[in-house]
């Protein structure tokens, strides 16, 4: 690749630029290479030069399908969701065999919970799988898996950043997947790499950092993440720096941010909106205020969502200790044919829903129904690969223990797991196991863990942040647990 710099007017070749591509697949980045070198001649800065985002690296003979693909990701690092499918939809008419593009639209699907909408995209992808360089194939594998119905994709994500550490997906979603498992100092590493201004993306990575930042206890950092996120993107139909500031108990200030928080974009985001005045209420302890949250709910279309939010009731009837049994076996009905659907990319969102409500009806003394429900599904929970869902069942087995009578037990299978990536509700059950033991001290070791973890509590991600209003009003109290 060449670029010769001419004067016009004595047409005369003053400077050339050039440099190579060894295969098709380096074509992009010598592209990227040369013109780099024509705009720091021509006196741009390098610190300019170095910002600028590069060509998307995605396999197509197409240019138009390239432009609208790049116009695609930029448009999604910018939350413009409406905007970004019809950019995908036009690369793909452009270049109907673009792996990439297809790939690109069911990301967004995912997101916007249409997981199944998302697979045949991801089929259109793999069907030309074998002409893809080996980055483009590592990086089909890894949505391979997490379109499965047992997906944990950590090491497709994590091998993809590893061998192609500029690889922005790579490096995003193996953080993701960290930050999900509470793996905090890990997931950094790699968020890191991938928060810098050639990733059209960066505003999500960069608000990943704040929920780390936050889970560490770094409030003021993890206040200038999240406000850097939003300005990436402009649009302020949520502002997680409400989660921080409830952290720092400034509750004034986290109410004027919900105060001018625009309309939601979509369910997901209502959700998260009604979550986040919940939260404030719940570290209050303010049980008048989490049901005038809950007021606040729009009504969801997506049956997944429709369970989420009968489990947020269900949080703040466990933390209000004005459970319904009948909620409980409602939410049950909702879920069972969701579950079986054994194949749906959505199955292990759905068996995490399906422990959460175990958890709560444990939490509020409904042990039938809790128990009833380990029976019927334990065959299909002990499958998932997900280890937080492996978590989650070794709470609820030691809730059934705590139930039965027999701390000890529960004690034995809590105590195994306690290496920092546990979920904060295992100290609120280990604390009950102690209580019930007699045991003063270590009773009070859960509580001070529970007080100092404040951040934890509330930067908790997996199971779409159902349980954090519940981890906070667990910190300010340690009230006996139903049984």
């Amino acid at each position: 690749m060449s670029v010769d710099l001419i004067d016009p007017n004595r047409r005369a070749v003053v400077r050339s630029y050039r440099a190579k591509a060894g295969t098709s697949s380096e074509v992009m980045a010598a592209v990227d290479d040369v013109v780099g070198q024509l705009r720091a001649g021509l006196g741009e800065s390098v610190a300019s030069v170095q910002q600028s985002v590069p060509l998307p690296q995605a396999s197509t003979a197409n240019l138009q399908a390239l432009k609208s693909f790049a116009l695609a990701e930029s448009a999604l690092g910018r939350r413009r969701f409406s905007e970004s499918a019809k950019l995908y939809e036009a690369a793909i008419d452009a270049d109907p065999d673009f792996a990439m593009a297809h790939i690109g639209l069911a990301r967004l699907l995912v997101r916007l919970d249409q997981r199944a909408e998302a697979q045949p995209h991801l089929a259109r992808a793999l069907a030309v799988s074998q002409r893809l360089p080996h980055r483009e194939r590592l990086y089909l594998k890894a949505w391979r898996n997490e379109l499965s119905a047992d997906a944990w994709p950590l090491d497709d994500w994590r091998v993809l950043a590893d061998v192609y550490p500029d690889s922005f997906a790579g490096l995003a979603n193996t953080s993701w997947y960290l930050l999900t498992d509470n793996r905090y100092e890990e997931a950094e590493r790699y968020a890191v790499g991938a928060a810098v201004p050639q990733n059209p993306m960066r505003a999500y990575t960069i608000a990943q950092l704040g929920w780390i930042q936050l889970g560490t206890n770094r409030f003021d950092d993890a206040l200038r993440s999240f406000r850097w996120s939003e300005t990436l993107t402009g649009r302020a139909a949520s502002d997680p720096r409400a989660d921080v500031l409830i952290a720092m108990r400034r509750y004034g200030d986290a109410q004027a941010v919900l105060t001018q928080l625009g309309k939601p974009r979509d369910e997901l985001q209502a959700l998260m909106n009604v979550r986040v005045r919940l939260l404030l209420a719940a570290d209050q302890d303010d049980c008048t205020g989490m049901r005038t949250a809950l007021s606040s709910e729009a009504a969801s279309e997506s049956a997944d969502f429709h369970v989420h939010a009968a489990l947020m009731r269900a949080v703040v009837d466990t933390a209000c200790e004005q459970g319904e049994a009948k909620a409980l076996a409602d939410i049950a009905t909702e879920l069972r044919p969701l579950l079986a659907a054994t194949t749906d990319p959505s199955t292990p969102d759905r068996i995490l829903r399906l422990l959460s409500l175990t958890y709560l009806a444990q939490r509020q003394g409904e042990h039938a129904l809790a128990n009833r429900l380990l029976a019927e599904y334990d065959a299909q929970v002990v499958q998932q690969k997900n280890p937080v869902i492996g978590k989650w069942r070794t709470m609820v087995l030691a809730m059934q223990e705590i139930g039965r009578g027999a701390p000890q037990q529960a004690v034995a299978l809590l105590q195994p797991m306690m290496d920092g990536s546990e979920p904060v509700q295992a100290h609120v059950a280990l604390r009950e196991a102690y209580r019930l033991l007699g045991d003063g001290e270590q009773f009070q070791k859960q509580n001070e863990w529970l007080f100092e973890n404040r951040g934890r509590a509330i930067a908790e991600v997996a199971n779409t942040q159902l349980m954090q209003a519940l981890n906070v009003h667990d910190t300010v109290s340690d009230a006996t647990l139903r049984r």
